[in-house]
This record gives structure tokens, C-alpha cells and sequence, in this order.
């Protein structure tokens, strides 16, 4: 009896490991300047027949100044070579194989004068599928308007924590 509850947990263990060995959780921050107007956030690998499927959660102490440039895109393997050769921000984010859009909304702090403390963005993705072969994708935050306009100091950084599920 003891044996075949020895074996049963040992083959719970094996199976939360197997299942827990198919995701990639990430986190850091990112700060975008006119220097550095994007981050890369992660690469990962998604087998033939994975859904490919990631979640973000982005928060920020401050609000964001002009969201309207602010995203987060996905690229296969296929044209990251492309972009580590492209020399903007522009031309990067046009070979993106997706784009996700980054709106923070506000949510009340404790702090006695009602300020309001966080800012946070979530983003549920999945990635376009190719059955042919395995593939590593990459994702980077950017904001291409700093190549336009100097707003370095407006904006503080953004901390995100990614869950990627193969």
C-alpha cells in the first residue's frame, strides 16, 4: 500500500514538473529614452503545434506621458536577424510579426492625499502560429516617438512581469 502511494506521488511530482517546465515567467524594468527607445524583454521558444500564448502585466509609479507610440511587438526568428541589423526604432518595429497596444489605466494608492500611485497595462497574446518547426520569438517594448521628440525625463520606468505558455 505504502509503495503504490509512493508511486503515485512520484508521478504527481513528474507531472506538476512536465507541466511547469512549459512556461517562462520574465520580469525587470525597462526605461525608454531618446537613447534606448526600445527593450528587449525576453526570447523564448514555442514548439510546432504550442499556442504560443503570453501574458504581461506593465506597471509605472508615474503616468505615462503620450501611450500613443508605446507597444509591445512580437518577432519570430525569421526576421529578428533584420531587426538587430535595422538602425531605428521605425524601421525595427515595422518587421514585427505582431503588435500589442500598452494603455495603462490609473489605481488609487493609500497614500492621505488621494494621489494616484500605479499605473498598470495587462496584455493577453497569442502568437501567430507556424507548424512547420520550432521557433524562438522575441519581445520588445518600445516607443519610436523618442526618435522624434525629446521627453526623456517625463517618463519613468516601466516594470513588467511576463508569463510566456508554450
Amino acid at each position: 500500500m505504502s509503495s503504490q502511494r509512493t508511486l503515485f506521488a512520484a508521478l504527481i511530482f513528474i507531472a506538476i514538473c512536465v507541466i511547469s517546465s512549459k512556461a517562462k515567467v520574465v520580469s525587470g524594468s525597462a526605461k525608454l529614452t531618446g537613447v534606448n527607445t526600445e527593450h528587449v524583454v525576453t526570447k523564448f521558444a514555442v514548439s510546432p503545434h504550442g499556442k504560443g500564448k503570453v501574458s504581461v502585466t506593465l506597471t509605472t509609479d508615474t503616468m505615462y506621458e503620450d501611450e500613443r507610440h508605446l507597444k509591445m511587438y512580437f518577432f519570430s526568428d525569421d526576421v529578428w536577424p533584420k531587426v538587430t541589423h535595422a538602425t531605428t526604432c521605425a524601421e525595427k518595429v515595422r518587421l514585427a510579426n505582431q503588435a500589442s497596444v500598452i494603455s495603462f489605466r490609473s489605481t488609487r494608492g493609500d497614500r492621505p492625499d488621494g494621489r494616484r500611485d500605479t499605473w498598470i497595462a495587462k496584455i493577453n497574446s497569442i502568437l501567430m502560429k507556424f507548424d512547420d518547426r520550432p521557433r524562438y520569438w522575441y519581445i520588445l517594448i518600445a516607443d519610436c516617438s523618442y526618435e522624434m521628440y525629446y521627453h526623456d525625463k517625463s517618463n519613468g520606468p516601466i516594470n513588467y512581469r511576463l508569463e510566456v505558455m508554450d
